[in-house]
């Protein structure tokens, strides 16, 4: 595992994958495209068709209990209209403000009026009262066109192994997708990779 070496070459030389990578070359039989909000983006350094990926940004934030008012009818995981999640646990409450439009995948922050707009909702809609966040995060859920995962060879590009697409619940499906992607044999039960109009 080398960790922190940025991918900066990809090609396949009819034999083989060959990768530049933090200033090292490797070669390899099979690639897994598994970047997340820049898996597009490996795919085209590879001379790939990408799938049409649109990275959206989510917001969120901890805070404080104040006095406990209003936490008796808060449960883990509640969710609520426009996405609103409130989960109570270790003292904070966690609350995930709506998604924006589609972003240009890059390293994203919080934005103040995301956290804002969700501090308000959360004060419409219970008896909570929260003064300031205690901590504020912000990432990117990415997604096809039909909202589904996508995984398997592309069709075209021999030993490109796409994993993507799995719109903020990668945690969630790591496992249980991991375990047939390592073995080859059982990799087409995977949903055929997606190929974007353009």
């Amino acid at each position: 595992m080398i960790c922190g070496a940025e991918v900066t070459a990809l090609r396949h030389d009819g034999g083989g994958w060959l990768l530049g990578a933090g200033g090292q070359r490797y070669t390899a039989p099979v690639v897994v495209d598994a970047a997340g909000r820049v898996a597009d983006a490996v795919a085209r350094l590879a001379g790939v068709a990408t799938i049409g990926l649109t990275p959206r940004r989510r917001s969120a934030f901890t805070f404080a209990r104040a006095g406990g008012s209003g936490y008796p009818a808060l449960a883990a995981g509640r969710r609520h209209r426009g996405g609103l999640v409130l989960q109570a646990g270790r003292g904070n409450a966690a609350r995930h403000a709506g998604e924006r439009g589609p972003v240009e995948p890059h390293d994203v922050q919080p934005e103040e009026l995301d956290i804002a707009t969700g501090i308000h909702r959360i004060e419409q809609m219970t008896t909570l009262e929260i003064r300031r966040p205690a901590r504020t995060w912000a990432g990117l859920r990415s997604f096809v066109a039909d909202g589904d995962l996508v995984g398997g060879f592309d069709p075209v590009a021999p030993g490109f192994f796409w994993l993507a697409a799995q719109g903020g619940y990668g945690i969630q499906t790591s496992r249980r997708w991991g375990k047939p992607a390592r073995r080859w044999p059982a990799a087409s039960r995977f949903r055929p990779a997606l190929r974007s109009s353009d």
